[in-house]
C-alpha cells in the first residue's frame, strides 16, 4: 500500500476545513488592498478526518473561528490577534494558530462556548507586508451541532 506524503495530507485537509467553513456564511471586510475573511462554526461540524489532523477537538461546547487575510486574491501572512466577547460583556482572548500548506495560509482558533449564544469577535489584524493593523469587529450567533 502506498502512502502519501504528509503534505499532499494536510493540503487537502486544509482544503476540506476552507470548504466545510464555506459553507457557513463566511464573512469578509476590505481595507486598502487587503480582505480579511472571518468565520465562527462549531467544532462538532467538521470533518472528523480535519479535525484530527490539525488537532482540533470535536465537540458541541467548543467553536472554531478562522481567518485569512488576502492581497489580490492571495493569501498572505500577518499576526493575528482574536477576542470574543459573550452578552456578560466578558473578554476572553482565543490563541491563533498558523495554518500553513504550501501557498495557503489562515489562522485558526478554538474556544468554549454556548450553542446559539450571539458573540462578539474582536479581530486585530496586522498583515506582514505594507498597510495595517487592522480592526475587524463582528457579531455571530454560533449554532449548535446536533
Amino acid at each position: 500500500m502506498t502512502t502519501l506524503p504528509l503534505f499532499l495530507v494536510r493540503s487537502a485537509a486544509l482544503m476540506l476545513l476552507a470548504l466545510g467553513m464555506a459553507a457557513h456564511a463566511q464573512q469578509a471586510k476590505t481595507f486598502d488592498d487587503y480582505e480579511v475573511h472571518y468565520n465562527a462554526i462549531p467544532t462538532g461540524s467538521l470533518n472528523p478526518a480535519v479535525a484530527e489532523s490539525y488537532g482540533i477537538v470535536r465537540s458541541r461546547a467548543k467553536a472554531l473561528v478562522m481567518i485569512t487575510v488576502l492581497q489580490d486574491g492571495q493569501p498572505v501572512s500577518a499576526s493575528v490577534e482574536i477576542g470574543v466577547r459573550d452578552d456578560r460583556e466578558d473578554l476572553r482572548d482565543i490563541p491563533a494558530q498558523r495554518v500553513r500548506e504550501d501557498d495557503w495560509v489562515s489562522y485558526i482558533g478554538t474556544f468554549e462556548y454556548e450553542p446559539d449564544e450571539s458573540l462578539n469577535f474582536e479581530l486585530m489584524v496586522n498583515p506582514h507586508r505594507e498597510g495595517g493593523p487592522y480592526t475587524v469587529r463582528f457579531r455571530q450567533a454560533v449554532p449548535g451541532v446536533e
